[in-house]
């Protein structure tokens, strides 16, 4: 399976010399100048990197850093002008996981690529394994029986949502989108209304977890759900 690298790129040549050099039968690289078209692209497919090209002076494409941030763990590397150490201390504080001035030598931005991928891809498959989850003696969800427990009393939920549940669990804190729950636990299954299917099942799903608990699924308004460890406290 190739791996997609999404990169968000401005007028600077060197970003398509970056995407002629990565582009290849292991990798595809999918490149856009519109920061809406990003995010979109960024929330419906599974990029195992982001590379985007970042100006001054205000240091433009804070909020999308910010937002893809909060949606996916994806390793964002920023390529810059000359900045401060302000400037780049900013961008690794909002989202950013490596700051590279741009140069004419794409050497150092593509082993830094190659190095940020192989990481993610580890860690992602570390990431897929499956184990037992317990918030306290509040909440215990053990895949190997897909059983769920609430203060001890065990709460019948059908393979669709024992998965959500599971899924938005195991990545405590981080919001999902929902293509990325439908991938997850649908494992894209043939042809199905997602957006009227995943609230479909969240909704059920909150209705049996809320009368033995807190409110443990959030809703992200225009981004997706995540899950609330805070109720199990």
């Amino acid at each position: 399976m190739k791996k997609s690298v999404l990169l968000v790129y401005d007028e600077n040549s060197i970003c398509q010399i970056i995407k002629e050099a990565m582009h290849d039968e292991t990798t595809e690289v999918h490149d856009t100048p519109s920061d809406k078209d990003a995010l979109s692209l960024y929330l419906k497919r599974p990029y195992c990197l982001v590379i985007m090209a970042v100006a001054p002076p205000e240091i433009d494409r804070t909020d999308l850093i910010k937002t893809m941030r909060q949606a996916k763990s994806t390793p964002i590397l920023v390529l810059t002008p000359v900045l401060s150490s302000a400037q780049r201390i900013l961008l690794l504080t909002i989202g950013a996981s490596v700051c590279l001035e741009k140069t004419n030598d794409p050497s150092e931005c593509l082993l830094q690529a190659q190095a940020l991928i192989q990481i993610y891809t580890c860690d992602d498959a570390i990431r897929d394994r499956r184990y037992t989850l317990a918030f306290g003696k509040n909440l215990v969800i053990d895949p190997t029986y897909w059983r769920v427990t609430i203060h001890g009393a065990s709460l019948e939920l059908t393979r669709k949502e024992f998965g959500l549940l599971y899924c938005l669990a195991k990545h405590r804190g981080q919001v999902l989108t929902k293509e990325q729950l439908y991938r997850h636990v649908w494992n894209c299954e043939g042809d199905i209304n997602l957006e009227a299917t995943i609230k479909s099942h969240i909704r059920t799903l909150r209705r049996k977890l809320h009368p033995r608990g807190k409110d443990y699924i959030e809703s992200i308004r225009g981004v997706g759900y995540r899950f609330n460890g805070n109720a199990c406290e």
